[in-house]
């Protein structure tokens, strides 16, 4: 798992807890929010399937585990969680439903325990029915801990959108959960369109934060700035200077870990900041867009392509056609023409490029026989693309 926050917020931002690789715990400041009174404890978190091999890696049960967590978090300020669960709840009620205690009974244990009933909530809406055993689970989680799912309860979303499709069908299985007592804190959630990177639509939750000032763009009223990173070959001879020169520094760091969690954090934390402030220097890039230009572009230079795409890959590659179809009807149809389609094109470009390797690999084992003056002159150009330490 990556977690990606604005640079802006970083101090607004902490790193709590990290779990099994899958579960990533952050407080965020409560100076953000309207209400001042408590931090905001959110939870990223991807479930793997339930036959994945993580399951012999780790001996848990990743729902019991969150229970325990999100129970713990509850006690110190509003808690939300978003991520892939690899869960089916169709459209079962994520609360206890008939949750009211007798009034005589209610009155009789008053003075020995509190009882928090769940109420009646909205009415939640799923394109997706099916409820399988990980569905049950989350359930079970919303209903022991207070949260409360998102998904199809929004105005941005009010259908209960797929978010994942494959060969075999289409799900709901990326949710975004919030305590029941913060709900209004929820500024918008929405299932975005799929794209051609993933088989996973993605889903945005945005909270009503306070105005506090806080740039998270340039602050520029003109132009927008952005950088990039681009690996210049040209530059190898400097780059591989400029490590060397900090090589001291990055095994005193590596000297310095201890077999603890934290220590380790800190330690890969110390060697990507070694390491960016070796190689940024030579393949940064700046750019700027022109904020209120009609026609966006900017100075970055397009890549071109690969040496084995052939116009039938174009032709095929259309396929992102009907990602857009699928976006706009999400039926079985539409999605089967997909995944062909997909299919179709993976399987030419692979073969095409198998084809092009085992040319290119016949052509160079020819000039090292025949011609060596070519052959020397291929190893140079590769040699400029290498670094070797």
């Amino acid at each position: 798992m990556v977690l990606l926050y604005n640079k802006s917020l970083q101090k607004h931002i902490e790193i709590l807890k990290v779990s099994h690789d899958t579960v990533i715990w952050v407080k965020v400041d409560k100076t953000l929010f309207f209400d001042k009174s408590n931090d905001v404890y959110i939870c990223f978190v991807y479930v793997p399937h339930e036959n994945n091999i993580f399951y012999d890696k780790y001996d848990v049960d990743i729902y019991d585990c969150l229970t325990e967590d999100i129970a713990s978090y509850s006690s110190l300020g509003p808690v939300a969680a978003i991520g892939d669960w690899n869960s089916r709840i169709g459209i079962k009620p994520d609360f206890i439903q008939n949750d009211e205690l007798n009034i005589t009974v209610k009155n009789t244990i008053d003075n020995f325990i509190s009882y928090d009933s769940d109420d009646e909530e909205q009415v939640r809406f799923s394109e997706d029915k099916t409820v399988n055993n990980f569905g049950g689970k989350l359930l079970r989680l919303c209903q022991s801990t207070g949260l409360r799912v998102c998904n199809g309860r929004s105005i941005s979303d009010k259908i209960g959108k797929l978010t994942f499709y494959n060969h075999l069908g289409s799900s709901v299985i990326d949710y975004a959960l919030i305590h029941k007592n913060y709900l209004y804190l929820v500024n918008e959630f929405a299932v975005m369109d799929f794209n051609m990177w993933s088989d996973h639509a993605p889903v945005r939750l945005t909270l009503e934060i306070a105005d506090t000032g806080i740039k998270t763009f340039n602050s520029s009223d003109d132009n927008i700035f952005h950088s990039t990173y681009r690996w210049d070959p040209d530059k190898i001879t400097e780059m591989k200077t400029s490590l060397i020169s900090h090589m001291d520094t990055m095994n005193s760091n590596v000297e310095q870990m201890v077999c603890t969690e934290q220590s380790i954090e800190n330690t890969v934390i110390k060697f990507t900041e070694t390491l960016n402030t070796v190689f940024k220097p030579f393949c940064e890039k700046h750019y700027c867009i022109k904020r209120n230009a009609t026609n966006i572009k900017s100075n970055k230079n397009s890549l071109p392509n690969k040496p084995w795409f052939d116009d039938r890959c174009k032709e095929l590659y259309i396929y992102h056609c009907n990602i857009r179809r699928f976006n706009r009807n999400r039926n079985n149809l539409n999605r089967q023409v997909l995944i062909e389609s997909k299919k179709n094109y993976k399987s030419y470009e692979n073969r095409v490029k198998r084809n092009y390797l085992r040319y290119e690999g016949n052509q160079i084992d020819y000039w090292r026989k025949h011609n060596p003056k070519q052959f020397l002159i291929y190893l140079k150009k590769e040699r400029r693309t290498l670094i070797v330490i």
